[in-house]
């Protein structure tokens, strides 16, 4: 036999013999045990990998990170009994952790594979591979926090446009006579969108603690979109002054519809550049058409 080959026979047996007995001997750690709030969606192979690293990291940002959950409407709090919105891909601060390292770890190790094979075929070199596997690293750990700051920039715009025509009809409805409380009943028994969840949740409150205040302050610290906090405060200024509501409500109104005119401009200006950029990429590269065609096919006949 050859030596050789017999050298790699006792060595392969003794790497299979170390990885049966590291499997079979090596101390296990308990289960983990991961609640539901906690739960990431998408998470395949490797969640438990992934959980146990972000477990262990602790975060200067996990403040932040919970406002902007609360933002989106993504945050499922420790009493709550459901999640406010099942579609989201995370509800609190431990899965947002857990799928940034989670999407880190699949696109990177992807990557690695998926480059050395590269490498391997066409003769790069093999320092490329990892070079690739931490670029794809990067941008999937950063991929969570795209998704996040995205829904709460479209929950905002949502916002602002539910806005500017439900607080004319908040101001009508006070106008007939009814209180605040019951034009904001009044507002959450249509369908709406992220303004009304938001009185659902205000009343909510209100009728636990028969207390504006404590209401205002709860919907407040749940979500800090500025014109929304600003409503809230004028109407719990007005009503602990004992003032009319209407006047308020009419200035509210009149600034929400200034908001909405506004962020329609700015989205008319961001399609228009938008659009701007294919129209500017296939005029360059026809004037390149135009001026190296010529010159390739000059090339091409001396060849």
């Amino acid at each position: 036999m050859n030596p050789t080959v017999l050298i790699l026979a006792l060595l392969g047996g003794a790497g299979v013999f170390l990885a049966f007995g590291g499997i079979a001997l090596w101390p296990r750690k308990p289960r983990l045990q991961i609640a539901q709030r906690d739960r990431f969606r998408g998470g395949g192979v490797g969640s438990s990998l992934a959980y146990r690293l972000a477990s262990g990291r602790d975060t200067k940002v996990a403040g932040a990170i919970e406002r902007q959950l609360q933002a989106a409407n993504w945050y499922w709090g420790p009493g709550e009994t459901q999640a406010p919105d099942p579609s989201a891909p995370y509800h609190t601060v431990a899965g947002y952790q857990a799928a940034c390292t989670y999407q880190a770890l699949t696109l990177g190790a992807g990557g690695l594979v998926g480059a050395s094979i590269l490498a391997t075929v066409t003769g790069l070199p093999i320092w490329m591979a990892p070079l690739l596997a931490g670029l794809l690293a990067y941008v999937g750990y950063l991929t969570p926090k795209d998704q996040l700051t995205a829904a709460v920039r479209r929950r905002h715009q949502r916002m602002t446009l539910e806005m500017a025509f439900r607080l004319p009809e908040l101001a009508a409805t006070v106008a007939t006579g009814r209180s605040i409380i019951q034009a904001l009943r009044e507002l959450t028994r249509r369908p709406g969108g992220p303004l009304a969840t938001e009185m659902v949740r205000l009343l909510r409150t209100y009728d636990l603690t028969q207390s504006l205040e404590a209401a205002t302050h709860v919907t407040v610290q749940h979500n800090r979109f500025e014109p929304l906090t600003e409503m809230l405060r004028q109407i719990l200024f007005v009503e602990q002054q004992g003032g009319s509501i209407g006047p308020a409500l009419n200035v509210l109104a009149t600034a929400a519809q200034e908001r909405l005119q506004q962020q329609l401009e700015a989205q008319g200006d961001a399609n228009k550049r938008d659009m701007g950029l294919p129209v500017v990429g296939a005029s360059v590269l026809v004037m390149l058409l135009l001026i190296a065609g010529p010159m390739i096919w000059v090339i091409m006949q001396a060849l």
